[in-house]
């Protein structure tokens, strides 16, 4: 069942949800979920950990997609008390505590997998980046991140064949100061481990014009993106400081920037030897 709550935004749909694959690793504590038509869904669950976690995956991704940066499709979930009960694996923890979340609307971002070609990867290695065909991406999500005080390094999906890959931005649920609203961003530590990803790309032109793009966003956009959030997401948040912090931070975005170009020419980076699945294929084939 497909349902348009009155004051969404079109784009915000609810599925329900019909079965549980697996728990992901990470400390959103996501689960891998299908709908009834078996379309696969990454669930992070409403309430865990932080209470800005759902609204910062909200803004991150309509703002990606808004300026035309590959992320994937959203909606919000449906989970009945029924379903929580029977798979305690959606439960999450805190400690040693375990603690159901509540019934109700969850996070949903569509599953990135590729055609039977090609495959998913959370991790590349160092030797794969100039695999990537969209590379250039990554200058501009970066603008956005230290904009929208993205306190994460970048995560992104990379589909392909090996020889081909293709980026999509994933995980934004640290933007606005993380889950809690108080951390501060700096640009190592919104970027890739890996800084070879922008090398070539950091160039005064492109800087200028994403930095211009950027701050073309008008703030009734900001303000109506922010307005068609579920309110139960947003439960101590005041949208009217989030539309003003960044509106604050856009008219400061080319200070914010300023210091990238030194930490590429002299940052550490992490550069990795393996790839990295981004799923299980054979529980994904279990389901169909």
């Amino acid at each position: 069942m497909v349902l348009r709550p009155e004051g969404l935004l079109p784009q915000y749909l609810v599925e329900t949800v019909a079965a549980v694959l697996y728990k992901l690793n990470g400390k959103s504590q996501a689960s891998l979920v299908a709908t009834p038509d078996g379309t696969l869904y990454v669930l992070k669950p409403h309430g865990f950990p932080g209470s800005h976690g759902l609204m910062n995956e909200v803004i991150g991704t309509e703002i990606a997609r808004h300026v035309g940066l590959p992320v994937p499709r959203w909606v919000l979930l449906a989970v009945d008390d029924a379903l929580l009960d029977a798979n305690p694996g959606l439960w999450y923890r805190s400690g040693s505590t375990v603690i159901r979340p509540r019934a109700g609307v969850h996070f949903g971002s569509q599953l990135v997998l590729g055609s039977d070609r090609e495959r998913s990867f959370q991790i590349i290695p160092h030797a794969w980046i100039d695999r990537v065909t969209n590379r250039a991406d990554f200058a501009a999500m970066l603008i956005l991140d230290l904009w929208i005080n993205q306190c994460d390094r970048r995560q992104a999906i990379y589909v392909g064949d090996r020889k081909k890959l293709r980026a999509i931005f994933v995980d934004n649920d640290h933007i606005l100061g993380g889950r809690f609203g108080n951390d501060e961003t700096c640009a190592r530590r919104a970027m890739t481990p890996d800084l070879d990803t922008y090398r070539g790309l950091w160039r005064p032109e492109v800087v200028e014009a994403w930095v211009d793009r950027i701050k073309a966003i008008e703030e009734s956009w900001i303000t109506r993106m922010i307005a068609s959030i579920p309110q139960s997401w947003m439960e101590d948040i005041d949208p009217n400081a989030v539309v003003e912090t960044l509106v604050r931070r856009q008219r400061r975005l080319k200070a914010l920037v300023g210091e990238v170009s030194a930490v590429l020419a002299h940052g550490y980076s992490v550069k990795s030897t393996r790839s990295v699945g981004a799923t299980r294929p054979m529980l994904i084939s279990r389901l169909a």
